[in-house]
């Protein structure tokens, strides 16, 4: 009995040991998925321990984060994010809205508005971006004009919420 228990220690010891960064991170999206959030953060973390400039697992660490509310540590994960994936043009739009995101609700709104404007750059047909701009314009006390001109191009490019914003601030 002694030498079973010992072998299934062993065995579920030498199985943990295997695992790529890609396993922890699909491990922490399925976390991430059902709003484990804190369950997700350790997955994350797991996989950015065994791959340092895995820009994807910093963002969705950092929007783990975001959803509890640590703010300031999710803008670190998106800055890494950005630093690790610079050359990622199918992500990186997102990586800086997310901090934007994460910026305005630290009312860093100057911060913030640079974010999204990076954001369209990258991507000008990112809705989120417009939406997000004409929010931190909206809260920088920006001609109503320019803030409903970037709602719209959020709507345009297919925002619910920007006709919602529309229709509640902009008629």
């Amino acid at each position: 009995m002694k030498n079973i228990l010992y072998t299934l220690v062993l065995l579920v010891s030498f199985s943990s040991f295997g695992q790529t960064a890609k396993e922890y991170f699909d491990l922490a999206m399925e976390k991430f998925d059902k709003e484990d959030w804190y369950g997700a953060i350790f997955e994350f973390t797991k996989a950015i321990e065994l791959k340092p400039d895995y820009d994807t697992a910093y963002n969705f660490r950092g929007l783990s984060k975001f959803k509890v509310t640590d703010y300031y540590s999710s803008i670190s994960d998106f800055r890494k994010a950005i630093k690790f994936g610079a050359d990622n043009r199918e992500w990186l739009h997102y990586y800086y809205d997310n901090m934007g995101g994460a910026m305005l609700r630290l009312g860093d709104h100057k911060g913030a508005l640079n974010c999204f404007e990076k954001a369209i750059i990258i991507n000008s047909e990112y809705a989120n971006a417009y939406l997000n701009r004409g929010n931190a314009k909206w809260n920088l006390d920006y001609p109503l004009s320019e803030v409903c001109e970037d709602y719209r191009m959020a709507a345009y490019r297919g925002s619910r919420r920007a006709e919602e914003r529309i229709k509640n601030q902009c008629n």
